[in-house]
């Protein structure tokens, strides 16, 4: 019996309950929105023009989803530009938010000081925790914040708190009254995502069991995710968590994009095809001209002899779509990171990395 079947030994290898936050992703969703029902509207001090985004690793990809995806209905522009430097844009008609679901990541607290020269307007993104300074720091500042409780991220990886990111990222715009947000619809999405959630928990054998079975079919490969540019955010997510929790190398492309540089170098090395496997993520309501792009990309990376697997969404919306993917890609990740025989929570590199960098 496969280890994706077998509880015992998945949750041997699971010590930190990876699954347990994965299969919690609409409990998260739901939290965000019953937190902003209960929360009273936030206010700017001025109008602004832009908003940019600040966080390292799992505390973006919230934003980069909603950049991506809502990109044609967002009023403002969305920008992410993590790290230690602030772009020279930035000025008094920008809110800046910083994202940290702990708190104490060094880069985007080490910029406060330079925000509050420029006179910037700050918002913040942060997890509730007694040993979080950013969440003091918003208090103490009275900074338009979103601190939430942790509660359905049991395994405390920030990558898998995503829940929180998207809707809490949302739900800050909506409550500063910088984006119309349907909560009403939201909620229908998430009920929605739910149901679907559920044909894909560990429970659910292989045979029946789409996350699973593509899982199976990805292990011993280096991926290669691809999908139309709306689904930018969710390529990325999808890269980082395979990196992260598969322990698996994978990276991302997007149509058109990838059309004018990408599949010219489908043809070395020569033992591509036997390395490399293409994810291709098909969504409803596209621009025909698009769908026709999609479809002759992956006729192009067939003719190259590369295998080409296709997850099809479900949801009419595309906002719907996106928390499908990032649900699904979550399983995905995790069930890889299984049949690689890895602790999906564990980053040892990472871990190494910032204690020689300390």
């Amino acid at each position: 019996m496969s280890i994706l079947d077998n509880p015992t030994k998945r949750l041997a290898l699971d010590s930190h309950k990876v699954g347990e936050s994965i299969a919690l992703l609409p409990n998260q969703l739901t939290q965000v929105l019953d937190d902003i029902k209960k929360q009273p509207k936030l206010k700017l001090s001025r109008p602004i023009n832009k908003i940019v985004v600040n966080g390292m690793g799992g505390s973006n990809l919230g934003a980069r989803l909603i950049a991506s995806i809502l990109a044609e209905k967002l009023p403002l522009p969305l920008l992410i530009e993590p790290g230690y430097t602030v772009p020279g844009y930035v000025d008094r008609e920008t809110l800046y938010i910083i994202s940290s679901y702990s708190g104490t990541t060094e880069e985007p607290l080490s910029v406060i000081p330079e925000l509050k020269k420029r006179h910037c307007q700050i918002a913040t993104i942060t997890a509730d925790s007694p040993n979080n300074p950013l969440a003091h720091l918003a208090r103490h500042n009275n900074w338009p914040a979103y601190i939430f409780d942790p509660r359905y991220n049991p395994c405390e990886q920030p990558r898998l708190g995503l829940g929180y990111a998207t809707f809490g990222l949302l739900g800050l715009l909506h409550q500063l009254q910088l984006y119309p947000w349907d909560i009403k619809i939201a909620r229908q999405l998430v009920k929605e995502l739910t149901k679907l959630n559920e044909t894909w928990l560990p429970e659910k054998p292989t045979n029946k069991n789409k996350a699973k079975e593509l899982a199976t079919k990805l292990y011993g490969r280096q991926i290669w995710l691809v999908g139309p540019d709306c689904l930018n955010g969710n390529l990325h997510i999808l890269r980082n968590q395979l990196n992260e929790t598969a322990k698996n190398l994978a990276n991302y492309l997007t149509v058109p994009e990838l059309n004018h540089y990408a599949m010219e170098g489908l043809s070395f090395p020569p033992n591509l095809p036997d390395t490399i496997i293409i994810l291709s993520f098909k969504v409803k309501g596209l621009p025909q001209r698009l769908e026709r792009r999609l479809y002759l990309t992956d006729k192009i990376f067939k003719q190259n002899k590369l295998p080409v697997l296709t997850y099809e969404t479900r949801s009419p919306s595309h906002l719907g779509a996106a928390l499908e993917i990032l649900a699904f890609g979550s399983w995905l990740s995790y069930y890889l990171g299984l049949l690689n025989g890895v602790d999906p929570a564990k980053i040892p590199w990472v871990d190494l990395f910032k204690k020689e960098l300390a």
